[in-house]
């Protein structure tokens, strides 16, 4: 089967749907886990294409999702309010920060996390920290989801 490619920030996607269309979920935790290293998702989702999500724990849709190639998805902005633009959608990235995405000239405002509210429906983020994840922040328009067990990040990666 051919991969799917999704251009820009794609809202209420059944996970049914990514998965046929040649996705493979490699990696999932609650938006409570302040411990995990960042290392262990860019282990297990090794593809070519990376997938970042969000959505209600356990839920058989995605509330928010956006993809890109690899490289553009881990692509080390630092910790300011810089983006790198791929496939629709501008990324950030940087383990000791912050790691998420917001539409494409939307501009961010990274404190750690991107507290943007222009399109927040539209704004995923997690808050890093010494290489790990450190809460959740952000799935859209819900916030505050730092210490949330309700809410869970969700990466696939292409084959």
């Amino acid at each position: 089967m051919a991969l799917k490619t999704y251009v820009g920030i794609q809202t209420n996607v059944p996970v049914a749907e990514v998965t046929a269309s040649g996705w493979t979920q490699c990696f999932v935790n609650r938006m409570d886990d302040f411990a995990t290293p960042v290392a262990s998702m860019t282990a297990a989702c090794a593809g070519a294409r990376i997938m970042m999500a969000c959505r209600a724990t356990g839920a058989a849709t995605l509330q928010l999702m956006a993809e890109a190639p690899r490289a553009d998805v881990l692509f080390d902005t630092a910790t300011g309010n810089v983006v790198h633009n791929a496939n629709g959608t501008d990324w950030y990235y940087n383990t000791s920060w912050s790691m998420g995405f917001a539409p494409a000239g939307a501009g961010v405002s990274r404190s750690s996390c991107d507290v943007g509210s222009t399109q927040a429906d539209q704004r995923l983020c997690i808050h890093t920290g010494g290489g790990t994840f450190n809460g959740g922040y952000r799935c859209g328009a819900a916030t505050g989801l730092n210490n949330s067990a309700a809410y869970e990040r969700v990466f696939f990666t292409s084959p």
